[in-house]
C-alpha cells in the first residue's frame, strides 16, 4: 500500500510540473505562469509549515520541530 502512495504522491507533484512545461512550450504563458507560482507556494508551504513569520524569518532554517511534551 505504501509503494501505491508513494507513486501516487509523485504523480501528483509531477502533474503541475509536466503542465507547466506544456503550457510554456504551448505559448499559453498565464498557465505556465499560474502552474509555476502553484508549485512555489507548495514548496514554500512544505518547507515552513504554519510558523509565525517571526520564526520564519529570524528562526532557524529548515522545518518545525515537533512541540516537546
Amino acid at each position: 500500500m505504501a509503494v501505491w502512495a508513494h507513486a501516487f504522491l509523485r504523480l501528483l507533484l509531477l502533474a503541475p510540473v509536466l503542465l507547466t512545461i506544456h503550457y510554456a512550450v504551448s505559448g499559453i504563458y498565464p498557465l505556465a505562469i499560474m502552474f509555476a507560482l502553484t508549485l512555489v507556494v507548495y514548496g514554500y508551504l512544505m518547507y515552513f509549515g504554519d510558523r509565525p513569520i517571526e520564526r520564519r524569518l529570524f528562526g532557524r532554517p529548515g522545518p518545525p520541530k515537533p512541540p516537546e511534551e
